[in-house]
């Protein structure tokens, strides 16, 4: 499912709407509790959307390399190209809790300040933890932590490694190192198209597989999404009814 036509988000936006049309016409006047909450939970929602959007962007940048003819001394290799956007993809995976425990944060109304809103602080907190809220985010803490993992490795100690890549990219560096000094080792040459496919099957196989992965992070963002929006409604009322006059 597209989270941008999730129940969730699309009753945020039709909520946000008409307090952001009020704030343009009424000059930038300050917003009330009740509208400045309907605001924020909206846009730390979409925090998490453009998280899972930039996993999606990774995957489809993962082909498509092109070498320009006049940038080819110290322009990346195929095989850099393919470890930077699964790098990137791979952090942007690892951020998806994070932003989720934010959106929590807001929507409970638990007043923690950003920095502060850790597993520990957001997730156990007693209130949370008696919510249908838990449970699916539980979930999404598990099917993500291999990437929380790799992540840590990748920011902390060295790049990201795979070995099939590591495969190709010792060719990769030898083709630029000829592009470079202008001469062609025959050897180099001749094995070209052998890489290249090698390459093309690499990325058609990460691709499939970050697909289905990516697939997967969204029906368990879908999941904490649905029940998020019965807290919210809730909380909304609440603060509707507490208005004065």
């Amino acid at each position: 499912m597209d989270l941008h036509d999730h129940a969730f988000l699309q009753n945020l936006g039709r909520l946000s709407a008409p307090i952001l049309a009020k704030r343009r016409d009424t000059r930038n006047k300050p917003l009330d509790p009740t509208e400045e909450y309907v605001v924020r939970v909206l846009v730390t929602a979409g925090e998490v959307v453009t998280v899972v959007d930039q996993m999606m962007y990774a995957i489809d940048s993962l082909s498509g390399y092109r070498c320009p003819k006049r940038a080819r001394q110290n322009y990346p290799t195929r095989a850099h190209h393919m470890a930077y956007h699964l790098e990137n993809h791979l952090i942007r995976s690892a951020a998806l809790t994070d932003r989720v425990l934010h959106l929590v944060n807001v929507v409970f109304s638990l007043g923690l300040p950003d920095r502060a809103c850790t597993w520990l602080s957001v997730a156990e907190n007693s209130y949370v933890k008696r919510t249908l809220v838990f449970g699916p985010l539980n979930a999404l803490k598990k099917f993500l932590q291999s990437s929380r993992t790799q992540r840590n490795v990748v920011v902390h100690k060295h790049r990201y490694t795979d070995d099939r890549l590591h495969e190709i990219e010792g060719y990769f560096l030898l083709d630029q190192m000829d592009r470079n000094s202008g001469k062609q080792d025959p050897l180099v040459f001749r094995a070209r198209h052998m890489f290249k496919a090698m390459a093309d099957n690499l990325v058609a196989s990460r691709k499939s597989e970050l697909r289905k992965f990516n697939q997967d992070t969204a029906a368990h963002v879908t999941e904490i999404f649905a029940a998020l929006d019965g807290v919210f409604a809730a909380s909304l009322a609440q603060r509707q009814s507490a208005r004065p006059n």
